[in-house]
């Protein structure tokens, strides 16, 4: 059976954006007969109880490279209808109105209709985590190494194997991420489809270019969070109404400041080879005293152990530092919205890290009764930009403008708030612009992807299946002490011995014990 194509064109290895606005070009070839194969199949074998629908004759048209190629006339698909959980910053409360242009495209070219609900960041993995509990009925879900975790929810069967439906129903994906794909293999198979954007990770700070030029900073000098200390004192001396460091409950150390890199298990740069709980690290130690020390001194906004998000604190505009895990090409546009519109300079404590795909990821239910359409939508996520370009910035002209130079000027209040976060989405770099990102964006993006450098333990997964048990219990612990602590607004000479007391009641030596074996399994093969 051929492949799904579309009728779309690659440059530099990514997916060009023509006449993104204008009528559906992107056409389904063959994606009709391959579902109505797999229908046909999943109906014979007694796994559904669709109708086995009836294919009809073949016409011929031509592809991007001008190659005829069989297409069906009238293909008779049963309608589904699909359901897609996905993490959001802010609530877009125009959801339904996006919802219902994004389905006039799902119907034509997949014959689905498509539930999108966005959850709030702060409630994502609880949200799911209920949802999966449950046996709820749904076919798409956002997961992630960091939220909502993929190799935890893979290990439990949350999540279906979709390494097979790949060439019929995902030919773009594949062609996207080649051998990068590897990395969201677990356990021998892949369970989850990558957003296709900035596959590296720079940490650092982002700190509002107003103050930087009003005060002179050196961001040539500020390497760690101590560095920065003059300037925050500054900002609290000479600007009252403005907060020196914005920090939300889900606050974490940016650990490339204290040579400490994360990739599902913890590690020190300078001895790969060790695992390390930060709870009991000397520098996370030393960080936890720093973050107290700043919120004592009003450096840091008193709500932070119980702001939802990161998103909500910067919103009004009066931040002037914070700090950001993926300083990426471009980012500054995204983060000037999200600081009231104000632009900002990033300072980077790293050098670009290519640190695999599974950062931002959608995954198959295992409740899905439509695994290929699930599939085929994520593929036209991946290369559709006009479809890509509705769910991340909304509708031209209510929610966004094009300036002259065609980039999105979001329109302020206009109730679909998601430009930001095309990350959970798709594929970056076949949507608009945004105003104030650079003309190269994507293309930096695509050369960091394709050179940066790879952490050494890029390619090891650790599965806790072992000790899921312990894994558990201290994420209670963690999520008792961890907002507290990493905002400062807990004092870490009282708090931190109870955090690591209660991490060993909770059997962290077993788990730091699992996962040593298993790295020192996976270096002694390599």
């Amino acid at each position: 059976m051929q492949s799904i194509i579309y009728n779309f064109h690659y440059q530099g290895g990514h997916t060009s954006m023509h006449s993104v606005q204008s009528t559906k070009k992107v056409r389904l070839v063959t994606v009709i007969a391959a579902l109505l194969f797999a229908t046909a199949c999943s109906t014979q074998s007694g796994n559904s109880t669709e109708e086995t629908p009836k294919a009809t004759p073949q016409s011929t048209v031509t592809d991007a490279e001008g190659e005829g190629i069989s297409e069906p006339a009238e293909a008779e698909l049963e309608p589904v209808n699909l359901k897609w959980y996905f993490l959001s910053y802010g609530t877009p409360t125009d959801m339904d109105t996006i919802e219902a242009e994004f389905n006039k495209y799902t119907q034509e070219l997949i014959n689905a209709t498509v539930d999108l609900v966005p959850v709030e960041a702060g409630d994502y993995e609880d949200k799911m985590n209920t949802v999966i509990a449950s046996g709820e009925e749904f076919d798409i879900a956002w997961t992630s190494n960091w939220s909502f975790g993929y190799v935890g929810n893979v290990n439990k069967g949350a999540f279906y194997p979709i390494e097979d439906l790949l060439p019929e129903y995902a030919p773009n994906v594949t062609k996207l991420f080649g051998d990068k794909l590897e990395d969201a293999r677990i356990n021998g198979s892949i369970y989850a489809i990558p957003i296709y954007q900035t596959m590296t990770q720079i940490q650092g700070f982002v700190v509002q270019k107003r103050f930087a030029d009003k005060y002179n900073l050196d961001v040539s000098s500020i390497k760690t969070y101590t560095d920065l200390e003059p300037f925050l004192q500054q900002i609290k001396e000479n600007e009252p109404d403005i907060i020196p460091f914005g920090a939300a409950k889900d606050h974490s150390p940016i650990w490339s400041a204290y040579d400490i890199s994360w990739t599902g298990v913890t590690f020190r740069n300078s001895d790969p080879k060790t695992i390390i709980h930060t709870d009991f690290a000397p520098e996370y130690e030393k960080h936890l005293q720093t973050m107290h020390k700043w919120f004592k001194a009003g450096w840091i906004n008193k709500d932070a152990a119980t702001a939802p998000d990161l998103k909500s604190v910067l919103a009004k505009g009066n931040v002037a530092v914070t700090q950001d895990f993926n300083l990426k090409a471009g980012g500054e546009a995204g983060h000037k919205a999200e600081n009231g519109g104000h632009d900002v300079i990033y300072i980077p404590t790293q050098v670009p890290t290519f640190t695999g795909v599974t950062a931002t990821m959608n995954a198959i239910s295992h409740t899905s009764k439509h695994p290929e359409r699930a599939v085929a939508l994520l593929d036209l996520m991946a290369s559709n930009a006009d479809m890509f370009n509705l769910l991340k910035y909304g509708i031209e002209g209510k929610h966004y403008t094009l300036n002259a130079e065609g980039k999105v000027v979001p329109i302020a209040d206009s109730g679909y708030p998601m430009g930001v976060q095309g990350w959970v989405m798709g594929n970056e770099t076949i949507g608009y612009l945004m105003e104030g990102q650079p003309d190269d964006t994507w293309e930096v993006t695509i050369e960091r992807n394709e050179n940066a450098q790879r952490s050494p333990l890029y390619g090891f997964t650790f599965n806790g299946e072992n000790v899921k048990t312990e894994i558990a219990a201290m994420q209670s612990v963690s999520g008792e002490f961890g907002a507290g602590l990493q905002t400062g607004t807990l004092d870490p000479a009282v708090y931190l011995p109870k955090l690591q007391d209660a991490l060993k009641k909770a059997g962290v030596d077993a788990y730091l014990a699992e996962q040593q074996r298993q790295l020192d399994e996976w270096f002694a093969k390599k």
